[in-house]
């Protein structure tokens, strides 16, 4: 068995994200409190900037650097993904499409069928 490692907890992540939590509370009563005073593209701006200081502040905790690698790890991922072609994204469109309405009519047919029989022994 593999051993899963368990991150380390520590006071100053604690405070971290009391941190980053604090600056996202902040940016958001301040973006309330001040909708009528300050323009809105500056508290976009300001709102930019806190996230992203709160952000930073994220990644330097032990979540954020196990999460900054899964990041990385899953950019290297799609790189390797190979994307179909125009032409195969058309024709397995139209497959799909094809086999939706033919189901979609024998579902009809059988439901008819159903009715009719239904009817049939009701009237017995």
């Amino acid at each position: 068995m593999s051993a899963v490692e368990t991150p380390k907890k520590s006071g100053l992540d604690l405070i971290k994200w009391l941190l980053a939590l604090g600056i996202v509370i902040a940016l958001i009563v301040g973006n309330h409190y001040y909708e009528d005073t300050i323009a809105s593209a500056y508290r976009i701006l300001a709102m930019l900037a806190g996230g992203g200081i709160a952000l930073l502040i994220f990644l330097t905790t032990e979540t954020g650097k196990r999460f900054a690698a899964f990041a990385r790890e899953a950019r290297i991922e799609i790189r390797k993904v190979v994307w179909p072609t125009r032409s195969q994204t058309v024709k397995t469109t139209l497959v799909v499409m094809v086999f939706t309405i033919v189901m979609a009519l024998l579902l009809w047919a059988v439901d008819a069928i159903l009715v009719v029989l239904i009817e049939w022994i009701m009237r017995l």
